[in-house]
């Protein structure tokens, strides 16, 4: 049971699924319940599975088009207020750390930070259309307009409040 959710979080569940179909365990190992013969199977497993995972995180590694393919999950699923690097680890099938040190050394970027500016962006839009704090939080992932504020301040050094006032005195000027 272990080694299978071991096989889940790496992204490879369906390799020990195999793995255990093509080197079933003997009823008579099954039978007699020898313990030094049960370990090495279950120690072949794993190797088994950390070699799989090894190669898979080189196919990505070497693949520069995955950072490219993240961006592209980010900008399709910002609205989602579970969006997060945990849940992005989950779609791709690697851990979150991984996914998190192999886009920062393909795109240079953080992630965290790179959804919360996709999400500033749109929210950017939306005050131009006149949204409300509470319709920009629902069409951009942010779960409270608190929310909102802090991460649009901290990606463009003013509030939502404030840069709805700027526009508006603009547009009186004009």
């Amino acid at each position: 049971g272990t080694l299978i959710k071991a096989g889940e979080q790496a992204g490879a569940a369906e390799f020990i699924v195999r793995y255990m179909d093509n080197n079933p365990i003997s009823d008579e190992w099954t039978g007699h319940w020898d313990v030094r013969i049960l370990r090495a199977y279950m120690h072949q497993m794993l190797n088994a599975l950390c070699e799989e995972v090894k190669k898979e995180e080189v196919v990505k590694r070497d693949d520069k088009k995955f950072g490219l393919q993240v961006m592209e999950y980010v900008k399709e699923n910002y609205r989602d207020p579970d969006l997060n690097i945990s849940i992005a680890a989950l779609h791709f099938g690697i851990t979150p750390s991984y996914l998190s040190a192999l886009f920062k050394e393909q795109t240079g970027l953080n992630l965290l930070e790179y959804i919360n500016h996709i999400r500033v962006e749109q929210a950017k839009r939306l005050l131009e259309e006149d949204y409300s704090l509470t319709e920009i939080c629902e069409q951009t992932g942010f779960r409270s307009s608190g929310g909102l504020i802090r991460v649009f301040k901290k990606e463009t050094g003013i509030t939502p409040g404030q840069m709805k006032k700027i526009r508006s005195q603009g547009a009186k000027e004009s």
